[in-house]
């Protein structure tokens, strides 16, 4: 039978046929009914990273437009970066205005807000809005300019404190020292985490590092409800094979591991702009950019109200080891689906790695070993006393 469009029939029939909504306008319904769930009280959502350059600031800020553009209450950033953090920088260049539309001497920034509350204490929106950046419907409480300048704990408690009087969802981008102060001062009263980890296996070691700090320090529930995004950095038309020769690894591979650990994985797609630091505007993005952080921010906000997450069973659990005879047949194994889309698996978790004998095989058995495979110099020299 020839297909058939529904929405062609409505029309013909005179409305009296109605197909009813789509899968996909059912599921954008559902993500922007998550984005909208109501707050009672204050949330604080803390990116966090322990390398540069893969993306958090970018992440912080896209997931605080994404909140402003759905919500109708007021959401702010913290950026307590301690070595001179950009994101008001990049998501609304050197600002002349404040979030009231009124001038501004310079770029003020949180070393200011405590400053002048300590002179003169904010007990309003409209004070507190002179020290903000406006980018979109999100308002930016820059970081001190000053490598030099750096906050503490208690000041960023301050901060935070006075932000929450005006502001019911706060993001935080975070410094990439989980040693610093200021650091065990966000984990300390952040509600939500997200870890942003580029397809290295550095990086991936990095992240697993600070997760297994995490879990060692009593944040097993935190850690248990964070969101992980995988970016992508290599360009569509690379070579993965490149990709690996220079340290890289599947994003899949990747995503399978952290789903494990974690409550959601969202992988999000290169794009030449943004690795290269032009000024990021979420509303300007495109389609296939904007989806995955609308996504990420749909998914903690669907728990904003919800029960604690127990800490995952799976979080230490061996990945079963695969042969090449199963990888060429291509079997799946089970408790690696993580999910990009409502309903949607990711890919089987594969990384093929090109040994001496020139065999590719479908390397599962190193997830667990992350942190190992930095003495090598070589996948191969790895691979080969795994079986020696």
């Amino acid at each position: 039978m020839p297909y058939q469009d529904p929405h062609l029939k409505q029309s013909l029939s005179g409305g009296i046929y109605n197909p009813g909504p789509s899968k996909q306008e059912v599921q954008a319904a559902q993500q922007r009914a998550f984005l909208r769930t109501p707050l009672r009280g204050n949330r604080h959502v803390a990116v966090v990273s322990m390398a540069g350059g893969v993306g958090k600031t970018i992440t912080a800020g896209f997931l605080g437009q994404a909140w402003g553009e759905a919500r109708g209450d007021r959401v702010c950033a913290i950026d307590a970066n301690p070595d001179a953090g950009n994101l008001a920088e990049r998501f609304a260049g050197q600002a002349t205005v404040g979030a009231d539309g009124r001038p501004v001497r310079a770029l003020l920034t949180v070393r200011d807000l405590l400053t002048d509350d300590a002179i003169a204490p904010v007990d309003s929106v409209a004070d507190l809005s002179n020290y903000m950046t406006i980018a979109g419907r999100l308002h930016i409480l820059p970081a001190p300019t000053s490598v030099d300048d750096v906050l503490s704990a208690q000041e960023y408690r301050r901060a935070q404190a006075i932000a929450d009087r005006f502001y019911n969802l706060t993001i935080i981008d975070t410094g990439t020292s989980i040693a610093h102060e200021t650091h065990r001062a966000i984990l300390e009263l952040a509600d939500d985490l997200v870890f942003v980890v580029g397809p290295s296996m550095d990086a991936a070691r990095r992240v697993k590092a600070m997760m297994d700090d995490l879990q060692a320090r009593g944040y097993g529930d935190l850690l248990a409800r964070a969101t992980v995004m995988v970016i992508t950095r290599s360009s569509a038309e690379s070579s993965l094979a490149r990709s690996r020769r220079g340290g890289g690894v599947d994003p899949a591979t990747l995503a399978s591991y952290f789903a494990r650990r974690v409550r959601d994985v969202v992988r999000v797609p290169y794009s030449r702009g943004l690795s290269d630091g032009m000024a990021a505007d979420f509303a300007q993005l495109s389609e296939d950019i904007r989806a995955p952080y609308l996504q990420a921010a749909a998914g903690i906000a669907a728990h904003f109200n919800g029960p604690k997450t127990p800490a995952p069973i799976l979080s230490r659990q061996r990945v079963p080891r695969v042969t090449s005879a199963q990888a060429v047949r291509g079997r799946r194994w089970p408790g690696l689906g993580a999910r990009t889309k409502a309903g949607e698996p990711l890919p089987p978790a594969t990384m093929k790695v090109t040994t001496s004998s020139g065999q590719d095989i479908q390397d599962l058995n190193q997830l667990d070993e992350l942190d190992t495979l930095p003495r090598y110099g070589r996948r191969e020299e790895y691979l080969n006393d795994r079986r020696d």
